[in-house]
């Protein structure tokens, strides 16, 4: 891992009895000596268990990474059975073993707002000693044994115990992972028991002793950071909403190796090595500080080793030695001539990251800026992007600039934060929060090394053989380690939960009861119940909103608060009120409709003749040929059957979009969109209704015939047409003092039956006028226009309109046949018949309703035009321009209808 670049390395396995190869050269020697007793081996026992010593060789890799955090576990001195086997562990004496690595000093946190443990058990001394620090993997369930809450920190010694041992605060390894990350000291970190600890800004940037910049996040160069600045442009170039490019790559990976012969070697561009002597050329030559300003035109020879060309605008390095090109990059060059001192004084047997691969990504639905180094939190990069090179290199010896957002983590007042679990791990590999990566297939090499850059790594067991499976809220078994690595993530992208102070909540409880009252007090009993399951989820969805912005408001008690509402309103209504409707549901319902005592008893008044005057939409529905689906079903009970099935379906549709039904009159539907209860929209909701009936219809049908013998082949062709027009109109209760009808009248109302009625003659099964089509919103309905037309019983012509689909089912076909049909018409009113005719012969393969598409219906209105145009034509009219229409009057395109 720390070969692979990895920036962090956590331990949650503990180590506990390393005897340094011992165990194992005993056994080795006791082997050997009941295969040859007389030879001295004992003599060889260093030699035999130096070659056993993993122990040694475990905490020499771990000194050498650098940034390895081991672990430890407090304990109860109950574990043990005996005084003489805890005692030891519960002294200071032990934390002198291990430093004060890892550790917090009371003056930090008062005793009273954090548990203290007996023992510190479970440690490697000399592992501690080597890894950079060690925190703590105790994890402490709820009372109810679910891991909400986790301490972050313990206190140990206990005083009790060991009164003369210094008290001292253990972070858990989260805290320790990222104070390494951030660079940050014990004392650095800011602590307000029951408020937050301040982590401070996650990256800083400083100048060392010699002048050096340095990031504090492990293998992140300044050179990385740089370049990053440098790539400003580009950064910007990838958040551009036209910007099909949504990721860059800042730089490249430059891994330097030195043998323990002092041979150098790199590894850059993922795949390309150069050696030693390539090394020293890139860094030391000349040549290499102004070849960017002027490429060679012909092949450079460097010396007798080396010679440099371009290649498709490359630039290419031969190594004869090697026998291997290298493209070279501007960064690779000038990072290996800027960092020629460091490369010297690399020690033998040492590895060392100039740099990694390093990229910026740019989401367009969250708007942020994301990077493969998580330590680039969109803070951090607003801050960072807001610098130049130039702010950096002021700095002071030893100063340090930091980057990003105060990072406070809230804690309650014993040093419990709230843990925000990111997902299931119980799911497919995929799909879970974390990557998981196999130890076997790390140490076997099938994990390409290049993808451990920048990572943090948490060591851990998700066997359930081990036992460190934990209750989680989401999951009852959850392994422990993905809590240390949900808490990492957690604070890195300061993504946290608060939760809402009692205070708050008092408030919101009392405000909840409040509107839950005057709400089921105002609606009706029926509606009450839905309200109730209504406020229950939108409450839950108000809190599912704030707990993904990370604030916790409260739920249980609010709920209760809810429901105790609604059942005290309801106790109350029923006790005062219930009596009043009840009377006047039983005085009047066999001649008033239910909708209108609901209005009454609301109201306080009793039904009245009368109308109100206003603009609204009329709306008539009729079967095309009902009279023959009576005739064909025969039996009068199963015509009530499908009557009953097709009403309800398109009543369902009416009202689920608040039209009002006036009246069945047989198979038609008179409603009324706008009134009593007022709609903005009323012409709009009309012609949606129209076009949901069609597509219910057309289900319907298909049910019908799934049926089988059921239905008579009529029923199967059922068509229905609709006729809707808007105007002024009078609606209101009306008819006598005995029985009365919330209806409509007005001419607007007749003209809405003429026009369903005059539907048939064109050919279409929805027909509205001029004035609804106005009202409505155009883009989310296609129609093209029909005809101007006289309507019987009317002297006014009339333009009306068909409608053919909503925008979600307008299709390629109904596009182009408005298209065709436009200038169809155009060619119709300027009464050039034969540009007419071949226009509208041009639209019949695009007609929905096209006999051959649907054979019940006879003709469509290019059909139609088509025959009226010939008969003008065959009339002596076709020259426009000598002969006008009629005769001596000029043409206004006006049809006048004959029948209805």
């Amino acid at each position: 891992l720390a070969h692979g670049g990895a920036s962090a390395i956590v331990f949650d396995i503990l180590f506990k009895t390393a005897d340094f190869g011992v165990n194992s050269a005993n056994e080795a020697i006791g082997v050997m000596q009941q295969v040859d007793a007389d030879k001295d081996w004992d003599s060889l026992f260093s030699h035999i268990r130096s070659a056993y010593n993993y122990d040694s060789m475990f905490v020499q890799s771990v000194k050498d990474a650098e940034n390895v955090i081991a672990c430890a576990t407090l304990a109860p001195h109950k574990i043990y059975e005996h005084q003489s086997q805890w005692e030891p562990l519960s002294t200071a004496l032990w934390q002198d073993i291990v430093g004060t690595k890892g550790t917090l000093y009371k003056e930090q946190i008062p005793s009273d707002h954090i548990v203290t443990w007996d023992l510190l058990d479970n440690i490697f001394p000399e592992l501690a000693n080597a890894s950079h620090s060690f925190g703590l993997v105790n994890v402490v369930p709820d009372d109810d044994g679910v891991h909400r809450k986790e301490p972050l920190f313990h206190s140990y010694p206990n005083p009790e115990l060991a009164p003369d041992s210094e008290l001292r605060h253990y972070p858990l390894i989260s805290i320790q992972t990222i104070a390494m990350l951030f660079g940050l000291k014990p004392e650095e970190i800011k602590i307000e028991p029951g408020k937050h600890v301040n982590m401070g800004q996650a990256l800083g940037i400083f100048k060392d002793e010699e002048g050096e910049l340095h990031t504090t996040y492990p293998n992140l160069s300044w050179e990385m950071v740089r370049a990053l600045l440098e790539k400003k442009s580009q950064i910007a170039s990838i958040q551009n909403p036209d910007s099909k490019r949504r990721i860059i790559d800042i730089t490249h990976q430059i891994i330097i190796d030195k043998s323990e012969d002092g041979y150098l070697s790199a590894e850059v561009n993922d795949a390309q090595y150069l050696s030693h002597e390539a090394i020293e050329i890139l860094s030391e030559n000349p040549v290499f500080q102004e070849i960017w300003q002027n490429l060679p035109a012909d092949t450079l020879e460097i010396d007798e080793d080396f010679s440099l060309w371009q290649e498709n605008s490359k630039l290419i390095l031969y190594d004869f030695e090697e026998d291997e090109e290298i493209e070279l990059t501007p960064y690779l060059t000038k990072v290996l001539q800027e960092k020629r001192r460091k490369i010297e004084k690399l020690n033998p047997g040492k590895r060392m990251y100039l740099s990694s691969n390093l990229d910026m990504r740019y989401d367009p639905r969250t708007k942020k800026l994301s990077s493969n180094y998580i330590i680039f939190s969109p803070s951090v990069l607003e801050d960072l992007l807001q610098k130049s090179p130039e702010d950096f290199n002021k700095l002071q010896p030893g100063e340090t600039l930091r980057l990003g957002d105060s990072i406070r983590i809230p804690v309650d007042d014993k040093m419990r934060m709230l843990v925000n679990y990111t997902g299931r791990h119980d799911t497919k590999r995929n799909r879970r929060a974390f990557k998981q990566v196999s130890y076997y297939d790390l140490v076997t090499d099938r994990i390409d090394p290049a993808s451990f850059q920048g990572k943090i790594f948490v060591l851990g067991s998700t066997a359930p053989a081990l036992f460190d499976l934990v209750s989680a809220p989401h999951e009852s078994e959850f392994p422990g380690v993905l809590i240390h690595a949900t808490l990492i993530e957690n604070i890195l992208n300061n993504n946290f939960i608060r939760i809402l102070k009692d205070s708050y909540q008092l408030w919101g409880i009392i405000a909840i009861a409040l509107i839950c009252a005057v709400l089921v007090y105002v609606l009706p009993p029926l509606a009450s119940i839905p309200l109730l399951l209504v406020l229950v989820v939108i409450y839950f969805l108000i809190n599912m909103h704030f707990f993904d912005q990370g604030l916790y408001i409260g739920v249980a008690r609010q709920m209760l608060v809810i429901v105790l509402s609604f059942l005290t309103v309801m106790v109350l209504r029923y006790l005062f009120e219930e009596k009043e409707k009840r009377f006047l549901n039983n005085a009047f319902k066999s001649y008033i409709s239910p909708e209108l005592i609901d209005i009454m008893v609301d109201s306080g008044t009793r039904p009245s003749l009368g109308g109100t005057g206003g603009v609204f939409t009329a709306y008539f529905t009729d079967i095309a040929g009902f009279s023959t689906f009576s005739e064909a079903i025969g039996s009068p009970e199963k015509l009530v059957d499908l009557l009953n099935e097709y009403l309800g379906e398109m009543t369902d549709i009416l009202t689920t979009d608040r039209g009002t039904l006036d009246k069945y009159i047989g198979d038609a539907i008179v409603a009324i969109f706008g009134a009593p209860v007022p709609l903005e929209d009323h012409a709009q909701r009309a012609c949606v209704v129209s076009l949901k009936m069609l597509k219910k219809l057309d289900e319907l049908r298909e049910k019908w015939k799934n049926e089988g013998d059921k239905w008579p082949v009529l029923v199967h062709q059922m068509r229905m047409r609709i006729g809707i027009n808007t105007g002024p109109m009078v609606v209101g209760n009306m008819g006598s003092s005995l029985r009365m009808n919330y209806t409509m009248m007005g001419d607007t109302v007749n003209l809405a039956a003429r026009l369903e009625s005059a539907a048939k003659q064109y050919g279409v099964y929805i027909q509205i006028s001029d004035e609804t089509l106005q009202l409505i919103d155009k883009s989310s309905i296609l129609s093209r226009p029909l005809d101007l037309i006289v309507v019987v019983g009317k002297s006014e012509p009339v333009l009306c309109h068909e409608l053919l689909a909503l925008k979600e089912d307008v299709n390629d076909d109904l596009l182009k046949l408005v298209e065709l049909w436009q200038q169809a018409r155009a060619a119709y009113l300027a009464t050039d018949w034969e540009l007419a005719i071949e226009l509208f012969e041009q639209c019949l393969p695009y007609e929905p309703h096209h006999p051959d598409k649907v054979p019940e219906n006879p003709f469509t209105p290019s059909h139609l035009f088509i025959e009226r145009c010939r008969e003008y034509q065959k009339d002596g009219l076709y020259d426009k321009d000598a002969k006008p229409w009629p005769k001596n009057t000029p043409w206004d395109g006006v049809f006048v209808a004959s029948s209805k």
